[in-house]
């Protein structure tokens, strides 16, 4: 950017002040009248610990950062988790280790979380957890109730996630992108940043025809709320949206595309025959 003439100095040439962003690496330059000292004007990305410096003439205001992240393309942290518990009795066998496209279920689901600063595995018993897991940097967690439906270990993700806002997903969505969860994490953040402070847990939900109750995005805090409703005999996730705010966006196809029974399978593998042959990893 070229700054204004100012009395006694050309327009031109000015002296240049480059800048680079701290521990962004993104470089930034500035121009101003070489004979004038900028005076840096500091501000602190909120949650982020980096501190944006702005120089130029002083009677020359900097516009106020942003602590909104999308333009320094820094997502916000958050916690994700699979539940890979289910009884699985439609599939008739562990579904989280059904193989499509080279990869177990539970792995496509752990792949879509790459975006997590946290990653949880939430129940589960099969003697092969542990080294998915340790591939996919991630933590395996017992359900408190295993065997009681998806909202016990639903609260057991909240019980364990170290950031405000907590992905939930099945571990039967084949085609689930990180696009697709960034979706729903974003739109918990806007929503808890105005206002900045919601009194009511809020979550981001697809929807078609019917709502998707997974997968999920929810402030961490609805783990209250939840263990009062599994308190009093409730045991559905539907029950939870039910007591909180709940945005609802449309479903991609990918994200809410899952796999129940062996039929669900073989009508999958057939419509992406070419996809599932290219090799992918965390087998």
């Amino acid at each position: 950017m070229r700054f204004p003439s100012r009395r006694g100095h050309p327009r031109a040439p000015y002296g240049r002040h480059p800048h680079e962003l701290r521990g962004l690496g993104i470089a930034a330059e500035f121009t101003g009248p070489p004979d004038i000292q900028p005076e840096p004007c500091n501000d602190r990305h909120q949650g982020l610990g980096i501190a944006a410096e702005f120089t130029g003439p002083p009677d020359i205001q900097p516009e106020p950062c942003n602590d909104r992240h999308q333009g320094l393309g820094i997502a916000a942290e958050f916690t994700g988790a699979v539940l890979a518990g289910g009884l699985s009795r439609r599939m008739g066998t562990d579904k989280a280790f059904v193989p499509v496209g080279g990869r177990w279920l539970v792995t496509h689901a752990l792949s879509a979380l790459e975006g997590a600063s946290q990653r949880l595995i939430i129940g589960g018993c099969n003697p092969r957890l542990p080294e998915v897991a340790a591939k996919t940097n991630a933590i395996q967690v017992s359900d408190r109730w295993p065997g009681e439906g998806p909202l016990g270990a639903v609260i057991t993700a909240l019980a364990h996630a170290r950031h405000p806002v907590t992905v939930i997903l099945p571990c039967d969505l084949p085609d689930i992108s990180a696009a697709d969860v960034a979706l729903l994490v974003d739109t918990v953040n806007r929503d808890r940043s105005n206002p900045p402070l919601k009194p009511q847990p809020v979550a981001a939900v697809f929807t078609d025809q019917r709502r998707h109750h997974l997968p999920l995005a929810i402030t961490t805090r609805a783990a209250a709320v939840a263990e009062q409703l599994f308190e009093s005999g409730l045991r559905s996730v539907a029950a939870l949206l039910d007591g909180i705010t709940v945005i609802d966006l449309p479903a991609p196809p990918t994200a809410v595309t899952d796999i129940d029974t062996p039929a669900d399978l073989d009508r999958f593998r057939g419509m992406n025959e070419a996809v599932l042959k290219s090799p992918r990893p965390y087998r």
